[in-house]
C-alpha cells in the first residue's frame, strides 16, 4: 500500500532527526543545523496541544538570510506533527523576499484545500532536498558529570532547610 504524503513527511522528519520514533520533537525550544555550503536550517518548537486525547506538536522550519539588517525567511514553514497518526502537515508558508505569506487554516473550521495540497507538496519536496543535502540533527552528547557526593547534597539540603525555617520564623509563619 502506498503511503500518504503526510506519512512520508513524518518519515522524512525522523530521517532528518527532528522527531523520535514516536513522533515527538527531540530538541528543546530551538535548534540550528549547520550544513555548509547550504543555508543553515533553523527549527523552532512552537508548542504542543492535545487533540482527540493525543499530543500534537507544532514546529517551524526556516532558512534565513539578512538583507539590509532584516532577517528574511527563505522560506519559513510552520508544520503540525500528529504522532498518534504518524502524520505531518503544512500550516503556513512564508517567503519574505517576495512578500508571500500563506495559511492553510485561516480560522477554526475553515481550510483552503488547494493551498493545503500545494504547501504539503512543497514541504515534501523541501524535506527531500534537506535529506539529499545531508541535513541531520545530531544532539550534542551529554557531558559526563561528576559523581554525586551524597554527604555534600545532604549538608546543603540541611543548610537550605535551616535557612527556610529561619525565614518562616521571621515572617511569623511558624
Amino acid at each position: 500500500m502506498r503511503k500518504l504524503i503526510y506519512q512520508t513527511m513524518f518519515d522524512k522528519l525522523q530521517k532528518i532527526g527532528l522527531i523520535d520514533h514516536r513522533g515527538y520533537p527531540v530538541f528543546g525550544e530551538h535548534v540550528k543545523i549547520e550544513n555548509k555550503p547550504y543555508m543553515a536550517l533553523s527549527v523552532d518548537n512552537l508548542g504542543s496541544d492535545i487533540e482527540k486525547g493525543y499530543p500534537v506538536f507544532k514546529i517551524s522550519l526556516a532558512h534565513n538570510f539578512t538583507q539590509n539588517g532584516d532577517l528574511m525567511a527563505d522560506p519559513d514553514m510552520e508544520i503540525r506533527i500528529y504522532p498518534y497518526a504518524g502524520f505531518v502537515e503544512a500550516l503556513t508558508y512564508q517567503l519574505d523576499s517576495l512578500g508571500v505569506y500563506q495559511v492553510v487554516y485561516p480560522e477554526p473550521g475553515k481550510v483552503y484545500p488547494k493551498r493545503k495540497k500545494e504547501l504539503n507538496k512543497f514541504l515534501n519536496q523541501w524535506l527531500s532536498n534537506l535529506i539529499n543535502q545531508g541535513f541531520k540533527y545530531q544532539p550534542k552528547p551529554q557531558t559526563q558529570k561528576e559523581p554525586i557526593n551524597e554527604i555534600e547534597v545532604l549538608r546543603k539540603a540541611e543548610e537550605y532547610g535551616n535557612e527556610c525555617a529561619k525565614n518562616r520564623a521571621a515572617y511569623g509563619m511558624i
